[in-house]
């Protein structure tokens, strides 16, 4: 037997500094063109880079906002994290966070574990992965059988439900 959990817990990064995918657009297209005014500044480089990023995330949200077919597409980023996804946290203020989860065997011994910015459920398949180089393939098929009891249909996708039993 094999158990899991996840929670959610705040990013470094400040919960008021959010950017729209329409401003970060803005704001990379302008450090790009500092940093192509001045060639060989490392450091509006590394400005340009990291702002291109935070657009390039912030564009990939708002896609997938508007695939799910989200009243409000806009895709929000935070410039100096934008890994973290905003989100509610446990005592319901709205923060960057991330959501980390642990699986461990029955003797306590964590077996598994990952940080999934917004969706536990893909935290999953990873977390079999580890179970099964740590504890081997008995482990992870214990895993894959328990959460395929408790996952619902819709989310199902995201992970395998059954890992092959070897018993050699």
């Amino acid at each position: 037997m094999v158990a899991g959990d996840g929670t959610v817990i705040q990013a470094a990064a400040s919960r008021y500094v959010k950017l729209r995918s329409e401003v970060a657009g803005q704001a990379a297209q302008a450090a790009r063109e500092a940093a192509s005014g001045s060639p060989g500044d490392e450091k509006l480089e590394a400005s340009a880079e990291h702002k291109e990023r935070v657009a390039k995330v912030a564009s990939e949200r708002e896609g997938a906002r508007q695939a799910k077919g989200r009243d409000k597409p806009v895709g929000v980023v935070c410039s100096s994290e934008p890994n973290a996804v905003i989100q509610q946290l446990k005592h319901h203020a709205v923060a960057p966070s991330y959501k980390p989860s642990v699986v461990a065997n029955t003797q306590r011994i964590i077996v598994g574990k990952t940080v999934e910015p917004s969706n536990e459920v893909k935290a999953v398949r990873p977390m079999i992965e580890q179970a099964e180089r740590i504890g081997g393939p008995s482990t992870a098929h214990q895993l894959a059988t328990s959460v395929d009891r408790s996952v619902s249909t819709h989310q199902r996708a995201d992970f395998p439900t059954r890992i092959p039993h070897n018993s050699a």
